[in-house]
């Protein structure tokens, strides 16, 4: 989280506006870290989504991913 606070310009945007509400920077780390998991489930539950698709297609030729 620390290296996206670092580098990640929209990061770095929300947490200055996070500063201007007079949030702590704990409490900005915890939302941070919300969202990322928030990114992540979602990348995970289209990859699980494209995987039973894939499962139904017999003719498909597997992708390596799957």
């Amino acid at each position: 989280m620390f290296i996206r606070l670092r580098v990640d310009p929209r990061t770095q945007d929300y947490y200055e506006r996070r500063i201007k509400e007079d949030k702590t920077r704990r409490e900005i780390v915890r939302c941070l870290k919300r969202h990322a998991a928030r990114e992540v489930f979602q990348l995970v539950k289209q990859l699980r989504e494209r995987r039973a698709w894939l499962s139904q297609c017999p003719d498909r030729k597997r992708s390596p991913v799957a």
